[in-house]
């Protein structure tokens, strides 16, 4: 038996959050977000294209919010002189 491409796979949302090393919820919340569109239902359940979730785990990756820096309190940060 050929193996699908990833652009015609078709996983269910556990798949899905498998592929993409999330949970479940953060599957749907794509969903909900608009960042992930289901392909075809199968019942109650959404069907995902793996291409799609493999995109979309990528771009929310590169998209989280980078580590800020911690500064002191205003208070103890030294007060630079007028010039």
């Amino acid at each position: 038996m050929r193996s699908l491409s990833p652009r015609h796979r078709l996983l269910t949302t556990r798949e899905a959050a498998a592929v993409a090393q999330v949970s479940p919820s953060c599957i749907r919340q794509w969903t909900s977000r608009g960042h992930l569109v289901p392909a075809a239902r199968q019942g109650r359940a959404n069907l995902y294209r793996e291409d799609q979730v493999l995109e979309a785990e990528r771009i929310r990756r590169n998209h989280r919010a980078p580590a800020r820096a911690v500064l002191p309190p205003l208070h103890t940060r030294a007060r630079q002189a007028p010039q």
